[in-house]
Parts: structure tokens; sequence; C-alpha cells
């Protein structure tokens, strides 16, 4: 016998696997992931005698030697897969097809080897110098060893963070094992022989493991890992272990075309590596291929489609997440992204109870902006509470009762899907999904999560709504403070003014002076009397009526043509006689307001438009200025917001805030387009009687 490094070192692992066979089966006697560890540890201890007996006597024979490496490897799975949580209820619950498919992926993958060396006895001489080995064998050892690296990672990564104390040496011994073991194999693949200084230091390698196993041991005694094997576990480990398969398969390929490559052999080499990472990388980082993968793995090897935990958690967190990007947009975002959508259309009920778009992702602007609440589509989703599968509802009517969508639905071609908002039983909105690059067909699993999203983001509507408009409630509060005490001072001017009137024939020195000066003065008490009634009411008393669109621009237009630049007024030629129901002060008012501010933000050389037309359905009332203008920023966020304005402290921005709302009273609406520098341009729509 000569005495070799190798025989030192195998010599004293197989010492070490006594010791750690002798710990582990008294120390963890009675729990059964101690007599797993116990069983990983005699049979290691078995393999390593075995190959210390080999450099002694010459013996074990070679078919024993790998029998008892199988059987090494698959006790370390085992083991491994045990720590993961998967018993033998799990294997038999019909809900735990993942843990099936490890435990398969196991076995094959352990014992391949052995069925290999039953069809075919391989003449491999023994450890003497380097060690021919057959390429076959080689390939299922690198395999196994790939294995056995993925589910030392998943251990590790799904470990809790407060038990990783007890369980990173556990993952640094057996870790170091099995990568050693991936080098070990993965040359001999390549060289078609065993490098004997990799193999003596392996005995070294399996030594300095077992102290590492024996103090994560004794850190989580009687405490094996609680674990439940997640989507992102079986996503991750069928990653890893297909990609270690594939560079396998690459390195043995790359391999024959260097030997049968003749003088180019290695360039050959080098540039069949490098197209095979690429695409490696391609198919990884692909959005595309990750989602249909994940679909694949959720249908044959999950009972449900969906983690709901996870998912209630992603949605939750993406509702209420705080940062630069509004809620409506996180609505949208929150929705899109359980069908990997890109995005959509969010449309949510006015305060008249129409529905009008309110915030777009990804998907292009429609020609109409608002939806009214008696249309065939909004009674549909609220009566029905139905997610609406376009194409669905373009190939079989008879599921949508024959429902006919609005047509500026129909010419978004891109349009998918319509989620109802549902609020308790009340449509509070609904969302339009664009369509995903890849095709997703829709089962009861899709539609019960999205329609259940769907509600909890209309909650978190409702929520923003009213503390929208608990706010604005406390500014108006305070406004109505500042109110009486305007009030207060107009009582007091009119108890002067008069007195001044009662007193004034005492005092007359220029009768007509003082005449004129009376019949102003009571003009004055009149109007300011007035004034303070519609203070106390808040709204004018007279209804609304039957009246001439046409008359009623005509009458404003000259009032505002004491003031430059004068605005011009064009009627299209069918809208002479169009006749809307409003009351005549207040669409007055409106209207008058909107022009005022188009003369305040433009010069004198600036020019003020005015036009009439209308459609089907909608008496359109368009003023153009050349003035100021605004930004996009402030007209989303701010225009329409009481107390809100461009003009500082002259101005205090409730009047587009209030012409918005008699507008919206009547069951129309403006839209507003403008640019700083160029000037603005509003289109109000209401109703006319036809």
């Amino acid at each position: 016998m000569q005495l070799s490094v190798g025989l030192i070192l195998y010599s004293a692992s197989t010492l070490a696997y006594l010791a750690l066979t002798a710990y582990a089966f008294s120390s963890w006697r009675k729990k059964y992931s101690g007599r797993a560890l116990g069983l990983t540890a005699l049979l290691s201890f078995s393999w390593s005698l075995s190959i210390t007996a080999q450099f002694v006597y010459d013996w074990p024979p070679f078919e024993t030697r790998i029998t008892l490496e199988v059987l090494r490897n698959a006790a370390w799975f085992f083991f491994l897969l045990r720590t993961l949580g998967i018993t033998k209820e799990s294997l038999m619950s019909s809900s735990e097809k993942h843990a099936r498919y490890l435990s398969l992926c196991a076995t094959l993958i352990t014992f391949a080897p052995l069925l290999l060396l039953a069809a075919s006895r391989l003449n491999i001489p023994d450890l003497s110098g380097q060690i021919e080995i057959g390429s076959n064998l080689l390939v299922f050892f690198v395999i196994s060893t790939i294995f056995g690296l993925v589910l030392v990672e998943q251990v590790l990564r799904n470990t809790r963070s407060d038990k990783q104390w007890n369980i990173k040496f556990l993952g640094l011994g057996v870790g170091a094992l099995f990568a050693f073991d991936f080098c070990l194999y993965s040359d001999a693949l390549l060289f078609n022989r065993i490098n004997v200084t990799l193999w003596d230091t392996r005995g070294a390698l399996n030594l300095l493991a077992v102290p590492l196993i024996i103090v994560s041991s004794q850190r989580s005694r009687a405490q094996p890992l609680k674990f439940n094997l997640s989507r992102e576990f079986m996503f991750h480990s069928t990653t890893l272990l297909g990609t270690g398969i594939y560079l396998l398969i690459m390195s043995v390929a790359g391999y024959y075309i260097r030997i049968f490559g003749g003088t180019w052999g290695g360039v050959f080499q080098i540039i069949f590596f490098v197209t095979a990472l690429l695409i490696l990388l391609i198919i990884v980082f692909s959005g595309k291929i990750r989602a249909r993968f994940r679909v694949y793995l959720s249908r044959n090897f999950f009972s449900y489609k969906y983690d709901y935990r996870d998912e209630w958690i992603r949605i939750t967190q993406i509702l209420s997440q705080e940062g630069d990007d509004p809620l409506t947009h996180r609505v949208i975002t929150s929705l899109a992204n359980i069908v990997q959508s890109p995005g959509g259309q969010l449309w949510l009920e006015s305060e008249a109870g129409n529905f009008v778009l309110t915030d777009r992702t990804a998907l292009a602007m429609p020609a109409i902006t608002l939806e009214p609440s008696n249309s065939r589509l909004c009674k549909f989703l609220r009566n029905s509470e139905w997610i609406i599968d376009i194409e669905e509802l373009q190939r079989d009517p008879d599921l949508y009762n024959h429902l006919v969508l609005p047509d500026w639905l129909s010419q978004l071609s891109a349009a998918w899907l319509i989620v109802p908002l549902m609020l308790h039983q009340s449509l509070s909105g609904f969302v339009v999904i664009k369509k995903p690059p890849t095709t997703h067909n829709l089962n009861w699993e899709d539609h019960d999560l999205i329609k259940i999203a769907g509600r909890q983001a209309a909650s978190y509507i409702a929520q923003e709504q009213a503390m929208l408009a608990l706010s604005q409630a406390r500014e108006f509060h305070a406004f109505n403070q500042m109110s009486a005490f305007v009030v207060h001072d107009i009582k007091t001017l009119i108890a002067q003014l008069s007195l001044l009137v009662n007193n004034a024939e005492k005092h007359k020195g220029n009768p007509a002076f003082v005449d004129d000066m009376i019949k102003t003065t009571d003009h004055s008490v009149k109007k300011m009397t007035h004034l303070l009634e519609q203070f106390k009411s808040g709204n004018s008393s007279d209804p609304d009526q039957k009246i001439n669109l046409k008359d009623l621009l005509i009458s404003i237009v000259e009032s505002k043509a004491n003031q430059s630049p004068l605005p011009t007024l064009s009627i299209a030629a069918n809208c002479d006689d169009l006749q809307v129901d409003v009351n005549r002060e207040q669409l007055h008012s409106v209207l008058g307001h909107i022009i005022q501010n188009a003369q305040e933000a433009s010069t004198d050389s600036d020019k003020i438009e005015i036009q009439m037309h209308h459609d089907d359905q909608w008496a359109h009332i368009n003023i153009t200025d050349t003035g100021s203008g605004m930004s996009e920023q402030f007209i989303k966020d701010k225009l329409f917001q009481p107390f809100q304005s461009t003009k500082g402290v002259t101005g205090m921005g409730i009047g587009v805030y209030q012409c918005q709302q008699y507008i919206q009273r009547l069951g129309g609406g403006i839209k507003v387009k403008s640019e700083l520098g160029k000037g603005s341009e509003f289109d109000i729509f209401i109703p006319m009687i036809r």
C-alpha cells in the first residue's frame, strides 16, 4: 500500500462522516428530519469508505462505488426535499402537483446512472494516473449536481430572514459539495478523464463540509424549515435547472465541434459558445417567453392558475403606494398587470351621473370622452357586473344579449376587455384594458380575480373622492366664513346708505345734485339688497326654460363689447333655431365668464372667436383665443378645481369650477385644449332640444 494524498484525505472524510452519523442519530433520533440527516450521513460514510478501500485494497469494484455515490446523492436530495417541507402527505395530496414534480425529477436524475449500468456494463480501469469514464454516465452526474445546487439555492432563498442564521452553514456545506462535483464531472466530460488532483481534493472538501453541517444542525435543533412551495419557487427552480441542462448540452456540443472541427475547431467552438449564450440571454430576458412559461407551470403543476395571496398583495401594493403616479393611473396598472396588458383607459362617474374619461395609459384617446349613464354599455355593466371580452362579443353576441358597443369603443382596435368597477351595488366606473402582447385565454379564475380587483380599485377611488370632497368642504367652510364678513359689511353699507337717503332732504344744498345723488344711492341700495338675497340663497330662483341659443350668444357678445379684444361670433347655417333647456341667466353668466377670462388672458392684438354648431345629440359652443394659454398640467390638475387660479391674488379660482358644475348639471361637459403662449380652446357641449 502506497500512502497518497488521496488516501489521507478520503480516510479523514470517512471518519468525519462517521462522526456526523453518530451525532445525527444521537441528537435528532426522535425527529424525522434528524433521521433523514442520519441516513444521509450514513450513506456518505459508506461512499467515502468505499473510495478509501479502493486506494488500499483495489476494492470494491467500480459498479459498487458508483451505486454508493448514486445512493449518497439520493440521500442528499431526500434530505433537502424534506427540509423544503415535502413529505409523504404532500406527495399524496391532489393539490401538491409541484411536490410530485420535484420528487419525480429527483428520482429520475438520481437513479438514471444505475439504469445505465444495468443496461450496459462499462469496462473502465481503476484509479491509476487518470481514469477514463463513459461520457453518458458523466452527463447524468453533471445533471445530478445541477439539481442539487437548485435545491440548495431554494432552501436558502425561501428561509425566513430570522432563520437564516440557522440554515446558512448547511447551505454552504452541501452547496460546496455539489458545486465541486459539478466542476469535477464537467472537466471529466470535456476531457473524457477524471483529473486526479480534483479527485483527491474532493476528499478534503467533504472533510470540510461536515463541521459546517454539524454547526447548522446544532443551531436548528428540532426546527425543520417551514416552507410552502410557491409559483416563484417552481419558476426559479425550473429556470435554473433548464439553464444548467442547456449549458451542459452546449458544452458537450462545443467539445465535439472542437474535436471534429480540424484546424478551425477552436474558432468554431468559441463562436458556438457565444451564439449559444446569446440565445440563452434572449430567452431568459424575454417577457413574452417568461409569461408563457409561468402560465404553463400554473396549468400543469398547480390546482389553481394564480397564487391568490401574492396577487392580492401585489394589487394592494400598487393601489396603496404613494408616488408621482395618481390613483387613476395605478388603478389601470393594477388591473392590466393581471393579464400582462400594457395599459388601458379609466372612465369614472361624474357628479352628473355620466361617465367621463379620467385617465389612460398605452391606449389611444377616444373620439368621445363622455359616456351617458343610460347607454347600453353602462346599463349592461351595471345590471350584469360582467367583464366584457370584446373579441368574444364579436364572435358570439348571444353571450352578451347582443350588446352593441358605442362607436368610440368600436373604433379602438386595441381595446380588449371592459371591466366594471362596482362599489356595493353601483357602477362607479369601468376600465377598458388594452390587448396584451401575448395571447391570453381567459377562464373563470381570470374573471373572478379581475372582478374582485375591480371592486378593490373602486373602493380606493371612492375613498380618495371622499377625502377630496372633505377637503373641498373645509375650504368652502372657510370661504363661507369670509362671506359672512362680506355680508356683514354689505348690511352695514346698506344701513348707512338708507340713513343717507332718509336724511338727504334735510341737507339739500344744490337740489339738482342732491336729487341725482338720491337716485344713485337708492339704486345702489336696491342692487346690494338683491346681491345679499342671492348670497343667502346660493343660486338663482329662476327656473329652466327653452331658449334660442343663437340669441343668447348674440346677447353675451354684445355685453362684452366694452372690453377688448372684441369677440367675434360665427354660427353654423343649421343652428338658427337651435334650442336648449337651461336657466338663461346662469348660462349667460357661465359663457360670459369664459369669454371674460379669454379677454383678460389676451392683449388688444389677439383674437377671440366664438363658434356654434351641433351634432346628433349635442349643441357645441367653441370659444377660442390666442392669448397667454395654460399648461397641460394646470388643465389636468387645477383648472376645474375650486380655489385654483392663474390670476394670483386678484382671482378667487371658483369661476371655471362653477362653470363646469352647471354644465355637467345640464348633462353636458367641457373639453379644454391649451398651450402656453399660443392660446386656449373651450368646447362646451350641452344637450339640445330635438
